[in-house]
């Protein structure tokens, strides 16, 4: 970056001059191509008072090796009017590839500066390579060699770090096998070879019997919760190690929908709004895996859950299908089932 000057006496501790800064000055600048060492490139002739953005465009088409590379900073003078007294201003030279020469500034021929013991610097204030900016390393020049797979973890988009550069992922094929599975009321009973004896979970889809231990052939545990009417091509045996892989020979587990209370059943009213109680086996656990619909179409609209009991409110009968001398019947569909 190079800085360039004009100044009066005022400004090297004078008074002030009763002659202001006027005419006209050049700039001159050395090529910068080792090919073309001691050519001096100059441009036109540029008023004492001419703005940076003026300076700024004249360089660059007078110069058209600085297109693009430079931009004119203002440093202004302190306690001076640029127009009165003196001009400083800095070149930025971004882009450049090779050193630059330093500049000077020089009087005008045709339209000479005026003023009264004009004084014209030209100094370096950042020589070329003291200042290097790099763009961000890009992360896959961050990474460590490895003879193991990664675990690579994302938050939020960024890349997380490892503790102690060390994310090591070592698939190890495990000999455990579930071979048979089987539900009586809540408890599950499976059998395999190898299995875990500490296990996380046992699931059957969305209930789980929690913390259980077994032996290496056998595992019973009851479930937490009753499990939702459908078809379970296989429990999920969890253990730190991961899940416990199925055999083909396995055979699936089917839990049925069994109901045992509608309440109430009489009297409901034609617009709707009555709350339906319904006990049973075989629900689910969330509302949206059941549907209640009247055998006239009508829907009753499901607003509660467990796994035994459902409530709904009915959403109001059709008057042209009104039958009061057959009873309606209700469909329950748990799990599309």
């Amino acid at each position: 970056m190079s800085q360039l000057t004009l100044v009066l006496p005022t400004d090297l501790g004078g008074s002030a001059s009763s002659t202001p800064l006027g005419g006209s000055y050049v700039i001159k600048c050395g090529d910068p191509d080792p090919a073309n060492a001691g050519v001096v490139h100059q441009t036109r002739e540029i008023k004492y008072n001419t703005w940076k953005a003026s300076i700024e465009h004249i360089l660059q088409q007078d110069m058209p090796f600085l297109s693009s590379k430079i931009i004119v900073e203002d440093l202004g003078v302190k306690d001076q009017s640029y127009w009165e007294n003196a001009r400083r201003f800095a070149i930025v030279f971004e882009g450049m590839d090779v050193n630059m020469p330093q500049c000077e500034l020089a009087s005008a021929i045709n339209d000479p500066i005026t003023g009264e013991n004009i004084v014209l610097e030209a100094m370096t204030l950042a020589e070329f390579g003291e200042n290097l900016i790099f763009e961000p390393i890009p992360q896959e020049m961050l990474f460590t060699a490895a003879t193991r797979p990664q675990v690579l973890v994302n938050v939020d988009g960024i890349p997380a770090a490892c503790a102690n550069l060390d994310c090591d992922y070592l698939y190890v094929d495990t000999t455990a096998q579930v071979t048979g599975q089987s539900l009586s009321g809540n408890t599950l009973t499976i059998t395999g070879t190898d299995l875990p004896t500490d296990l996380l979970d046992v699931k059957l889809g969305d209930v789980g019997c929690g913390p259980t231990t077994g032996t290496s052939t056998s595992i019973t545990c009851n479930l937490l919760k009753g499990a939702a009417a459908g078809t379970y091509p296989k429990v999920e045996v969890i253990s730190v190690d991961g899940v416990v892989p199925l055999s083909f020979t396995a055979m699936p587990i089917s839990v049925t929908l069994q109901t045992i209370g509608f309440s109430p059943n009489t009297n409901l009213s034609q617009d709707g709004g009555d709350v339906i109680t319904i006990q049973g086996s075989g629900l689910p656990q969330k509302i949206d895996q059941v549907d209640v619909t009247f055998s006239d179409n009508s829907k009753c609209t499901v607003i509660s859950v467990s796994d035994t009991e459902i409530q709904c409110i009915t959403d109001g009968f059709d008057p042209a299908l009104i039958d009061i001398t057959n009873p309606y019947s209700a469909t329950i569909v748990v799990n599309g089932v």
